[in-house]
C-alpha cells in the first residue's frame, strides 16, 4: 500500500521521478533549489529500492517503473555528447535531458 502511494513520483513524461510525493493528494515535486530538476543520486537510489521491492513482492510493476528511468537515461546518453557512464547530477523529469555539466563521484552523483 505504501508503494502505491509513493508511485506518483514516477508520473512524469519520462518516468524520471520527482523527489517528494504528497501522500494526501498524490502530487509530486522536486526540491525547490533544483529548479524542478531531479537529482541523479536520488533516482539512482530509488532504482535500488523499487527493484528490490519488485523482487521481494513478486510484483513486476515496481521494477518497470525504474526500468523506464534507465531507458530515459540511455536515450539522453545517445542524444548528448556526455561520455558513457559520466552523467550530470541533474535531469529534467519532463524532457528527459541532462542539465548542466556538474558531474560528481560523491554527493548528488553517487
Amino acid at each position: 500500500q505504501v508503494a502505491s502511494r509513493l508511485a506518483p513520483a514516477f508520473n512524469t513524461p519520462t518516468g524520471i521521478p520527482r523527489s517528494f510525493v504528497n501522500l494526501g493528494t498524490g502530487s509530486s515535486h522536486a526540491l525547490s533549489w533544483t529548479g524542478g530538476k531531479s537529482i541523479l543520486a536520488d533516482f539512482g537510489t530509488m532504482h535500488l529500492e523499487w527493484a528490490t521491492l519488485s523482487d521481494r513482492t513478486g510484483n513486476q510493476k515496481w521494477g518497470e517503473l525504474t526500468a523506464r528511468v534507465f531507458r530515459t537515461i540511455r536515450s539522453a546518453q545517445t542524444t548528448s555528447r556526455i561520455p558513457e557512464g559520466l552523467y550530470p547530477v541533474f535531469m529534467h523529469p519532463d524532457s528527459g535531458q541532462f542539465s548542466g555539466d556538474l558531474i560528481s563521484f560523491g554527493a548528488m552523483g553517487d
